[in-house]
């Protein structure tokens, strides 16, 4: 390790400054690293002609500022608490930023989508962020869970669903409500529940929901003659599937509801197609299901996703809360 200072008598700064930022100069290049030994102060005291209880002010403050550390009867230190940035370190950050947005943009991430996916993540690292409250608000269980999975990656959310009916029969549903940040619905609904929570209206945010690019290609491989079992927890699900299948012109499909009670046998039983709801789960093991796909038949999971100009406006406004919280 390299210590040189040049110290200049003649300069208007006071020369315990000016070792000050030498030193800091020095870590900041990279020129001293975490952990080196800088001289004691008899040692650079009579190395430079300078006063030791100069050398020793510069130590002190360098301490002070948590550049250097003091370890008693061993010498000074550079601390490995040092946050002096160097300038390498600024280069690879900029390289690391440039790799991410490239591969963001590959991902096919709009500029707006970065920052406000940015601004959520730092916004949940702040140690005392406290987080947003969601409730969503669907006529279907189906729709709520795809709701509460697609937004799993902010972890700072949390995540209530209801019922539309139930909230239509509540006495008061602003009372309950009016205890989220954001109220989620589908834009079919969104004129209902503005009708029910007035009050806290601008709380509510409408999201326009489409099956999933996967799903749209699944089911436009299901050859038209194709037998069709449809499984859901409720009548508004399979009515939303039933009308995709439609708009391929499938129009032999037989639906079911899963309860305890269903017989698989029965379910697939001539059927080539198998489609569930995404947080549908089916018997594993070396069942009717593994044997159903075995003789070639499909399960197709039928994913419902809020579409991406709902999504992108949606995070914003996460991000407007927690920045503001």
């Amino acid at each position: 390790m390299e210590f040189n200072l040049s110290l200049n008598r003649d300069c208007e700064t006071p020369l315990y400054r000016q070792i000050i930022e030498q030193v800091t100069l020095m870590v900041q290049n990279g020129q001293l690293k975490a952990g080196d030994r800088l001289p004691p102060e008899r040692e650079l005291a009579a190395e430079t002609g300078i006063a030791r209880g100069t050398i020793n002010k510069a130590y002190v403050e360098l301490e002070r500022n948590k550049i250097i550390e003091v370890i008693q009867g061993r010498g000074s230190f550079i601390s490995p608490r040092q946050d002096i940035l160097g300038r390498d370190r600024k280069e690879q950050g900029i390289q690391l930023m440039d790799e991410t947005i490239e591969a963001l943009e590959k991902l096919g991430f709009s500029e707006r989508e970065m920052i406000t996916l940015f601004r959520i993540r730092l916004s949940e690292r702040e140690k005392n962020a406290i987080g947003v409250r969601v409730a969503a608000v669907d006529c279907n269980p189906e729709a709520l869970s795809i709701f509460e999975n697609q937004l799993s990656y902010i972890s700072k959310i949390s995540f209530s669903r209801f019922l539309l009916d139930d909230v239509a029969k509540w006495a008061e549903p602003e009372v309950i409500l009016g205890e989220y940040d954001l109220i989620l619905t589908t834009s079919t609904h969104f004129t209902e529940l503005s009708g029910l929570l007035p009050q806290i209206k601008s709380r509510l945010v409408q999201a326009a929901v489409s099956p999933s690019q996967q799903t749209v290609i699944d089911l436009a491989t299901i050859p038209q003659e194709a037998a069709v079992a449809v499984l859901t927890r409720s009548e508004q699900f399979m009515q939303i599937i039933t009308n995709s299948l439609r708009d391929f012109e499938i129009a032999n499909s037989e639906c079911f509801f899963q309860d305890d009670k269903l017989d698989y046998t029965e379910i697939l039983r001539g059927k080539k197609v198998l489609i569930i709801p995404p947080d549908l789960e089916l018997p594993k093991g070396e069942g009717i299901i593994a044997e159903f796909q075995r003789a070639g038949g499909r399960v197709i999971t039928f994913d419902y996703q809020i579409e991406r100009g709902s999504l992108i406006y949606l995070e914003g406004e996460i991000s407007r809360i927690l920045n503001a919280k």
